[in-house]
């Protein structure tokens, strides 16, 4: 079992990464690897809605037009059995660097489909194994 814990703190030491440690090693109590990414230390760029994922039709992963630190990220959640969103909570929201990371990623791991009960639908573009997804966020 592989997890892959995004965090999206500004702190390097702090209350979200301690939790996110605590669940990292009761991920690997388990015989399970885990493994974190800091936002913080990653060059992710800003969405500029060119709508290059958006309207990819091809099999798997969509293409971007930005060249970042996302690029190396998703094959990592690609692998993953597992992913643990982490952030604290800024003025009722998840972070700047979590907003951005997720309108980034939206758009390359999923895909518009027929609608489901009057509502937009979504598929997810990596269809190779099920995922589990949780978070931790915090105030």
């Amino acid at each position: 079992m592989k997890i892959l814990v995004i965090n999206g703190t500004y702190r390097p030491v702090g209350t979200t990464t301690e939790l996110a440690h605590s669940f990292m090693e009761g991920v690997k109590s388990v015989g399970g690897e885990a493994d974190m990414i800091m936002l913080r230390d990653c060059k992710i760029g800003m969405c500029t809605n060119c709508l290059k994922c958006y309207s990819f039709e091809g099999d798997g992963v969509a293409p971007c037009c930005l060249k970042d630190d996302l690029d190396e990220i998703i094959p990592k959640i690609v692998e993953a059995d597992g992913i643990l969103f982490a952030s604290p909570v800024h003025c009722g929201f998840v972070t700047g660097l979590m907003t951005v990371f997720c309108e980034r990623l939206a758009w390359r791991v999923m895909r518009p489909c027929e609608p489901a009960f009057g509502c937009g639908g979504l598929k997810s573009r990596l269809d190779n194994k099920v995922r589990a997804i949780g978070s931790i966020v915090n105030a």
